[in-house]
């Protein structure tokens, strides 16, 4: 009975390790994302116009939308209705895919994850095209060396990358150049549009609930078998997922200044309490 114990903790401490290593990053940037999106739609629909929005949602929300679409094609769900960009003032939404499963098909629960979180991964792997394309050599390395394992590790390897990356974009050769101002524009659409809704996160946790049961089955095998170095695997994972999460910072970074010049030119453009109730000095 101790053995059995020992192998349970020894497998839920793997587990553990994994899950915040692998997805502590990523769910601390989703929430950053989320909450600077809504800030930054909220003061611009409040001020200029809800159409105000269409400004960055012209691209990202097609984008937002496809990834979501991609994913349901690969994980074979049943597309029931989408659009991919169809703005309606009267629910405030911009696009939507609705899409159905086979409640008993592990394949079809699982893809639930992937397609909620679709728009992250799309998103980040567009910036990174943008960046490879239009500023060559900016961009995070694509690595499969091993990183270090636990949170905040993981985020200082994320953040030095973040910041390497922030460093060459801005770099004198650069601010002079149309390509720059062309990618910040492209990471401006893209990075407003790119954080899931809260409806993509409440449909994603199905999936994300049998991705964990399966993950920790497998660290439980481990535990009996000894088949693999339990940190070697996700030390690997790390390192490939940490230029997805290097570009998310930098478009959180990016949405961040938005967010402060929104506010700024919110407030410049703002009448003045005293003139609109006809005060005189």
């Amino acid at each position: 009975m101790s053995h059995v114990t020992d192998i349970l903790a020894r497998a839920g401490l793997d587990f553990a390790s994994q899950v915040v290593t692998l997805l502590g990053g990523l769910a601390l940037l989703t929430f950053g994302l989320h909450l600077v999106e809504r800030r930054v739609s909220r003061r611009l629909s409040h001020r200029f116009g809800w159409r105000s929005v269409l400004v960055t949602g012209w691209l990202g929300v097609p984008l937002h939308e496809l990834s979501h679409l991609v994913m349901c094609w690969i994980f074979r769900h049943r597309i029931v209705a989408y659009r991919l960009f169809d703005p309606d003032p009267r629910t405030g939404t911009l696009g939507y895919v609705q899409h159905a499963y086979q409640r008993r098909n592990l394949f079809q629960i699982a893809g639930n994850f992937f397609i909620g979180v679709a728009p992250l991964l799309a998103g980040s792997l567009v910036l990174l095209g943008g960046l490879a394309l239009l500023l060559p050599g900016t961009q995070p390395p694509l690595s499969t060396e091993a990183v270090p394992v636990g949170l905040v590790p993981q985020l200082s390897h994320v953040v030095g990358l973040a910041g390497a990356t922030l460093g060459r974009m801005v770099s004198p050769s650069h601010l002079a150049s149309w390509q720059l101002w062309l990618f910040l524009a492209l990471a401006l659409c893209v990075g407003t549009h790119l954080s899931p809704s809260r409806p993509d996160l409440t449909g994603a946790l199905p999936g994300l609930v049998l991705l964990m049961g399966l993950l920790f089955g497998l660290n439980v095998l481990n535990r009996s078998l000894s088949l693999w170095p339990p940190e070697l695997w996700v030390r690997v994972a790390a390192g490939v997922l940490s230029p997805l999460l290097a570009v998310l910072c930098v478009a959180l970074v990016l949405e961040v200044i938005f967010w402060l010049t929104v506010e700024v030119i919110v407030r410049l453009t703002s009448p003045r309490r005293g003139a609109s109730l006809g005060y005189e000095s």
